[in-house]
């Protein structure tokens, strides 16, 4: 099994550009004004054009009204829905009733062992195992990302770079990786060579069966 990359806190139109041409699967566009790599819903339509058709575009959303979400899909045609704040289960399941076209991720802090079983039944997709703070560049706790990709789909991010990116995957068996402030010159602003890098590294990667 293959493994898959998001590029996240997408800000700039070359960036974009040159993580599809690198390999990336998914690039994430950052929709709350706290963020450091915060793009405007114009800014978002604008850069929504220059991905290419066979990657896929996740808003990142922190705590935000159905009216923002929604405007935000249509405008930027997103793909996935990316609920990076206090969500929970009930307003996971109407985003998804909203929007059935899109598939629906939650980033989650691994505090805690005695998480797990409830993570596990968060009806969403896919589950983002992020360090406490987002883009804060952290590690989170690789051994409950374990834990939890026996038995649901777990993507991680947090601390990610091109050095640690095969580590951390076999120590987690992430279905995907998440990777912002690992491939970057400064906030928002993302380095070419880094992420050719990573893309080099993790190339032929592949979970045995």
């Amino acid at each position: 099994m293959s493994v898959f990359v998001k590029i996240c806190g997408l800000t700039r139109e070359e960036d974009i550009q040159n993580a599809a041409e690198a390999g990336a699967d998914y690039v994430g566009f950052v929709l709350t004004e706290k963020s450091r790599r915060y793009v405007s819903m114009a800014r978002l339509e604008v850069l929504s054009h220059f991905v290419p058709k066979q990657v896929s575009k996740v808003g990142v959303f922190v705590d935000a009204p159905l009216e923002y979400i929604a405007e935000s899909v249509y405008r930027g045609e997103l793909n996935v829905i990316q609920l990076h704040g206090n969500e929970n289960a009930e307003f996971a399941k109407r985003v998804q009733s909203l929007f059935p076209h899109c598939e629906i991720w939650k980033a989650v802090h691994l505090n805690s062992r005695e998480v797990i079983s409830q993570l596990i039944e968060f009806p969403v997709k896919k589950l983002i195992a992020d360090s406490k703070i987002g883009g804060s560049g952290k590690v989170c706790d690789w051994s409950l990302v374990r834990e939890i990709s026996e038995k649901k789909d777990i993507i991680l991010a947090g601390g990610i770079t091109p050095e640690n990116a095969i580590k951390a995957l076999v120590q987690t068996r992430a279905c995907g990786l998440d990777i912002s402030t690992g491939v970057e010159i400064s906030p928002g602003i993302k380095s070419k060579e880094k992420m050719l890098n990573l893309f080099k590294r993790i190339k032929n990667f592949r979970y045995e069966q």
